[in-house]
């Protein structure tokens, strides 16, 4: 933590490159703009807290992001989906674009193909006939 401590006196008090750090602190270029992001991220400003000892400072610049929340996307109705599918002519690319356009921050077509398979139990069984018998 004493490198991290320097190279953010280095930046804050001195007003060095990320490279000039680098070789002054013997740590990569990387190294430097890593720790200075992360302090960034963390709200850390110069001169640190007194009170701030070395675990708190680790724990700040090294604490997981809160994920954000993810905008939940609509589920097709997959039993209108299927219902759609059986007209003649009917293609899942046809149905999966009157998806998107009442739900236009809906899925990809290729997440749509997938759950409609998924829906479905796999490939649909066939009979192929290899050849004549004589």
């Amino acid at each position: 933590m004493r490198r991290v401590r320097e190279i953010l006196r280095l930046h804050h008090e001195h007003g060095l490159g990320c490279k000039r750090i680098a070789r002054s602190c013997n740590v990569g270029k990387n190294t430097v703009l890593r720790c200075l992001q992360r302090a960034r991220a963390a709200g850390l400003g110069w001169p640190l807290p007194e009170n701030l000892d070395d675990a708190q400072l680790e724990a700040m610049l090294h604490a997981k992001p809160k994920p954000t929340p993810r905008a939940r996307r609509p589920v097709p109705n997959w039993s209108a989906v299927e219902r759609e599918l059986q007209h003649r002519g009917m293609t899942r690319r046809q149905v999966w674009l009157e998806y998107r356009e009442v739900h236009p921050d809906g899925y990809n077509y290729s997440w749509f193909c997938e759950q409609l398979r998924g829906q479905r139990g796999g490939l649909e069984p066939c009979m192929r006939q290899m050849g004549s018998t004589p």
